[in-house]
């Protein structure tokens, strides 16, 4: 038989360790360690992580393993301007706390409460970000933080009580009603009930003539936080009548045209919570359900009726009454019928019979924003007897625009009772998919009401951090594989099309995992990669898988990382996929780079190599390898014969020299080599090795030897 050249010439499949290694393709491999398969044609020094791109260290803050970081970009610089900037966002687990980086870290902007195992959760809407501890601690609470630039009682016909709210605020994300302490039939000689302490108010309903009042009345009044964010209905027993001091908890009208006007107690050192823009007072007719919108008072411009669009400003009880109050700020609007175009329910989405704030507050271990509408992932929230409950199987929806509101009226439920709990939320074009501990439930957004798409066995998560969203669909890892949603169906990415090609579960499975450990994943947007890690733990030696949605193939990394606990990973809006990590009694922080870093422990192991006759004995002469790059010295060449454990030994076929003639290939003779059935090669460090070192082909000589 004549001498035979087999060649290979393609790296770019990846990692296959599931099937024989006889029956893999020649452009995958049994192993790949610090190597980089992305481009196709060339095996090169993989990626690792640098301080390239990364915040500075953050002090003495303490990371809650898998969780805590998380990066968006403001409006508004930290100093106040309209710029811009990008944040890093970081929780420190022992105090509860929130900072922030835009170039210089910002520590404590939020202070979630008495907490000190905080497991901090953030998302983000219009440049507002809110915070929430996952963990539960009694202690903590949840955090609205945003930028306010606020007028109040702007055009106050006196200039010493106007004022501006401005800079950034923490604010408990909890939506107070009004403290409405009287309403007063009327004002006489400024004889009948003023609010009294800062922030308290009066309505004062003053009859001036014919109209269609008509009955006996109740008055309340609700706060708009944040333009459209609405408080639950403020109602008084104090109603005092013009002639007999207190009415019977309403106010009787006979066939009356009404004015009502807002008094209001505001201070210049003492301001009202910086997120109302404005108040609505409400009315019903005795025996009536529904509350009525009347009038809406605007903090800045004034007061006017439902449905008209002019302001009246703001002014005082001596332009309304003369005599007294002159800082007191009074709007008013004058009525001639009852206005029921409006209720409280269609004002808001949420009934108004016995609410209170904290009827609309919740906590969360997961959210994601779909369709202008937040939706969160087991909650702790009131029920209906004022009890604070975990439900691990429920999720809620806020209204339309209305991100920090959740009330159990709007709970959508999936599937309850089924003995899982709900780790994480995602979003996909229409579709909203709720993971659980071990199914995944595709819910369609796309209409007015949510339905069940699809449930897929076997497809959930542990964590919030086992999810990614690419801009091919979702990612998620557990320890049955890595998995894509893309909008219509979810495909294993670690299948190739004939079975799969990676172990994920050896990789990923801990049978002693806490809530936030085991495996998690971010995406690489610049070069289209998922890194799947190991482990994220204090005892964790960080080792990475690499998918590269590219070539659809897997490479490993495995010496790069901090061998420290991690954080979550999360892409910076400069583009960057950033990872924090515990360094003694400070955080520090790594970027991921595909760009090839020098690494002591690189290795590639080819398939069987039987060249196509496993049945035939072969002589196998040389091996050339087409290699570039200095710091090639520090490489070598190894094999093993035949794939059977009578030959577990790999033998050393030599150095590699410091190649820098490219395509000139280095021969590497075999000795001995006879009677052979299959070779299997292996490159491997030896020491140190460049970021420049690269192989481009492999070629094995060989005679395969008559059949006797």
């Amino acid at each position: 038989m004549p001498k035979k050249l087999y060649h290979i010439s393609q790296f770019h499949d990846g990692i296959n360790d599931v099937f024989n290694l006889s029956d893999i393709k020649d452009s995958e491999a049994n192993a790949i360690l610090d190597l980089d398969i992305s481009k196709v044609g060339k095996l090169r020094m993989g990626g690792g992580v640098s301080s390239s791109g990364a915040p500075s260290i953050n002090g003495s803050a303490l990371i809650n393993e898998g969780v805590g970081l998380f990066s968006y970009s403001s409006d508004r610089t930290y100093s106040g301007a309209e710029t811009g900037e990008n944040w890093v966002v970081l929780s420190d687990k022992a105090l509860s706390q929130v900072d922030v980086y835009d170039g210089t870290w910002r520590v404590n902007v939020i202070d979630l409460g008495s907490g000190t195992d905080a497991s901090i959760v953030y998302y983000v809407v219009d440049g507002v970000l809110r915070a929430c501890d996952a963990g539960f601690d009694a202690g903590n609470n949840a955090y609205w933080y945003g930028y306010i630039d606020k007028d109040r009682f702007a055009n106050f016909y006196s200039t010493d009580i106007s004022y501006t709210d401005t800079g950034w605020y923490a604010k408990k994300n909890q939506f107070s009603a009004p403290s409405l302490e009287a309403v007063n039939e009327e004002i006489v000689a400024y004889s009948y009930t003023i609010p009294a302490a800062n922030g308290g108010m009066v309505i004062n309903v003053t009859e001036t003539g014919t109209g269609s009042w008509d009955g006996d009345y109740e008055f309340a009044i609700s706060a708009v936080y944040n333009d459209n964010e609405e408080s639950p209905l403020a109602t008084t027993g104090t109603y005092k009548e013009s002639d007999s001091g207190i009415a019977n908890d309403y106010l009787s009208f006979s066939t009356s045209n009404l004015k009502l006007v807002l008094s209001i107690k505001a201070t210049l050192t003492t301001h009202i919570d910086e997120r109302i823009t404005k108040y609505k007072i409400y009315s019903r007719e005795v025996g009536n359900q529904d509350w009525t919108l009347q009038a809406i008072y605007n903090l800045a411009r004034g007061s006017m009726a439902n449905g008209e669009s002019d302001y009246n400003q703001w002014q005082t009880l001596t332009e309304y009454y003369g005599g007294g109050a002159s800082s007191l700020p009074c709007a008013g609007v004058t009525l001639t019928a009852p206005i029921s175009s409006d209720t409280y329910l269609s004002e808001t989405g949420y009934p108004s019979a016995g609410i209170a704030k904290e009827d609309l507050y919740a906590e969360y271990k997961t959210s994601v924003l779909a369709g202008r509408r937040m939706y969160i992932g087991n909650v702790k929230a009131y029920n209906e007897d004022n009890e604070f409950i975990e439900m691990n199987d429920a999720m809620y929806r806020s209204p339309t625009n209305k991100f920090d509101i959740f009330h159990r009226d709007n709970k959508v439920d999936v599937a309850i009772n089924d003995g899982e709990s709900i780790t994480a939320l995602a979003v996909y074009d229409d579709k909203l998919l709720q993971f659980k501990d071990r199914t995944l439930y595709v819910i369609n957004i796309g209409q007015d009401i949510e339905f069940l798409e699809g449930t897929y066995s076997f497809r959930g998560v542990r964590a919030q951090n086992c999810v990614a969203t690419t801009e091919y669909g979702i990612a998620f890892v557990n320890e049955y594989g890595l998995f894509l949603f893309d909008g219509s169906t979810v495909r294993d990415l670690t299948d190739a099309g004939v079975g799969q090609r990676i172990d994920m579960g050896s990789f990923y499975y801990d049978p002693d995992y806490t809530d936030w450990s085991g495996s998690f994943i971010g995406y690489y947007q610049d070069d289209k990669q998922l890194l799947v890690f190991n482990d994220n733990t204090t005892d964790a030696v960080a080792q990475a898988y690499v998918y590269d949605f590219r070539t659809n193939s897997f490479s490993y990394i495995g010496t790069t990382f901090p061998e420290k606990p991690l954080t979550n990973l999360t892409q910076t809006q400069d583009g960057y996929l950033l990872l924090g990590y515990q360094d003694s009694t400070k955080v520090s922080f790594k970027t991921w780079s595909s760009s090839p870093v020098a690494s002591s422990s690189i290795k590639w192991d080819s398939k069987y190599i039987d060249f196509g006759a496993p049945s035939l004995r072969k002589k196998i002469y040389k091996v050339y390898v087409s290699h570039w790059g200095s710091g090639a010295s520090k490489v070598k060449l190894y094999y093993r014969l035949n794939g059977t454990e009578s030959t577990p030994d790999w033998v050393d076929a030599g150095e590699f020299d410091n190649n820098t003639e490219y395509g000139v290939p280095q021969e590497f003779a075999l000795s001995g080599v006879n009677n052979a059935y299959s070779i299997q090669l292996r490159i491997k460090a030896i020491g140190e090795v460049s970021s420049a070192f690269q192989v481009n082909d492999i070629s094995i000589v060989y005679r395969s030897k008559n059949v006797k």
